[in-house]
């Protein structure tokens, strides 16, 4: 299927070149981006995620992410990770049932992959 961004729960696979390793339990990162008031939330690694989003054609900023603040014993540092991605991310492309999330220049931030929603 073609998926598209918005109403996707897209799972992340890679961030800064790296795969994203789940601790055993440990709920998987992910984004859903909604379509009707472009609102999006997920969960980063410890804690849920949420915060508005603008895109067209190629381009793709989140606005204003705010997390819950929970400390976690693991996913602290995906968590990190993930939201500073999140501020840097200018563009997006889909190629088949992989989201990738690129800065200004272009560079691979994260790739995250379409699940269906249940």
């Amino acid at each position: 299927p073609n998926w598209a961004l918005q109403n996707t729960y897209w799972r992340l696979r890679q961030l800064n070149g790296q795969p994203v390793v789940l601790a055993k339990k440990q709920r998987e990162p992910h984004l859903v981006l909604g379509s009707k008031d472009s609102h999006m939330h997920g969960f980063a690694g410890c804690n849920r995620i949420m915060g508005g989003y603008e895109s067209n054609a190629e381009a793709l900023r989140f606005k204003g992410v705010a997390a819950t603040m929970m400390a976690c014993p693991v996913g602290m540092e995906t968590e990190m990770a993930f939201t500073q991605v999140l501020e840097q991310t200018q563009r997006y492309q889909i190629e088949g049932a992989t989201l990738k999330l690129l800065d200004a220049e272009g560079k691979l931030l994260a790739q995250l992959e379409a699940t269906v929603l249940k």
